[in-house]
C-alpha cells in the first residue's frame, strides 16, 4: 500500500503543478482560483491533505513527524489553499504561486535527490561558516559602498538595499550593470566582493563536491554488498 500511496503522490503532485502553470498562463486573475479551476484546485487539496494525515498517523514517530523536511513541505502544499478560503486574495498577492513547493515532494521519491539532500546534510557544519562569511562580506561591502557611492549617484544608491542588492549581484559575478560604483573607494570595495565572492564558490564546491563523492561511494559499496548478498543467498552487513 505505501508503494500504491507514493506512484499517488507523484501523479498527484505532478499534476498539480501542470494545473498550476496552465492556470497562470490562461486566467488573467492571479489572486484567485475560480470556475473549474477552484474546484480542481479543492480536490487536489483534499487529497493532499489526506496523504499527509495518513504519513502522520503512520509515522513511526507521531510526535516528531510534523517537524521533519518532507512532513513541512506537505503541509506548506496544501496551506495556500486553506489559507486563500478564508483571506483576502488582495492582502496574500502570489499566494498561488507558493504551491510551487509542492515540486520539493518529490525529494520523497527520487534517490537522486535524496542523496544530494544527504550531501547538504553531511557538510552543514562547513557549509554554515562559509555562509556567514558570505553574509558578514554582504554587510561590510554594501555599507562601505553605499556610505562612497550615495553622495554622487544618490537616484541609484538612494538606500543600503540599494546597495547590498549590488554586492550580492557582484558577488555572483552575473553583474547586471544597473548599479556601478564610480567612486575609486567604491571600485576598490566591488573588487574586493569580486574577490571574495569567486572564493566563496571554490570553497562550497570543494566541500559540497567531497561530501557527493563520499556519498556516492557509500552507495555503491552498499549496493556491492547487496549484489554480493544475492549471489551468495546470504545477507548483506552493514
Amino acid at each position: 500500500w505505501r508503494r500504491r500511496l507514493d506512484f499517488v503522490s507523484i501523479t498527484l503532485t505532478v499534476y498539480s503543478l501542470g494545473c498550476l502553470l496552465l492556470e497562470l498562463e490562461l486566467e488573467t486573475d492571479t489572486f484567485r482560483s475560480a470556475g473549474w479551476w477552484y474546484w480542481n484546485e479543492l480536490v487536489i487539496a483534499l487529497l493532499f491533505t489526506a496523504e499527509y494525515l495518513i504519513r502522520w498517523i503512520t509515522a513511526a514517530d507521531r510526535r516528531l513527524y510534523p517537524l521533519t523536511f518532507l512532513a513541512v513541505i506537505d503541509l506548506m502544499a496544501v496551506m495556500p489553499f486553506y489559507i486563500g478560503l478564508f483571506a483576502d486574495p488582495g492582502d496574500w498577492a502570489g499566494l498561488r504561486v507558493l504551491r510551487m513547493v509542492r515540486v520539493f515532494r518529490l525529494f520523497r521519491h527520487t534517490e537522486s535527490l535524496q542523496l544530494f539532500l544527504r550531501a547538504f546534510y553531511r557538510c552543514r557544519s562547513e557549509l554554515g561558516a562559509v555562509l556567514m562569511v558570505v553574509v558578514l562580506v554582504i554587510l561590510v561591502n554594501s555599507l562601505a559602498v553605499f556610505y562612497f557611492e550615495h553622495p554622487v549617484q544618490p537616484d541609484k544608491f538612494a538606500k543600503p538595499s540599494d546597495a547590498m542588492w549590488w554586492c550580492v549581484v557582484t558577488m555572483s559575478t552575473v553583474g547586471y550593470g544597473d548599479l556601478t560604483p564610480i567612486t575609486k573607494l567604491g571600485r576598490i570595495f566591488g573588487v574586493l566582493t569580486v574577490v571574495v565572492g569567486v572564493a566563496s564558490y571554490g570553497v562550497f564546491l570543494t566541500l559540497f563536491g567531497g561530501a557527493w563523492i563520499d556519498v556516492l561511494r557509500e552507495r555503491r559499496e552498499k549496493q556491492a554488498l547487496h549484489s554480493a548478498g544475492e549471489a551468495t543467498g546470504t545477507a548483506p552487513t552493514e
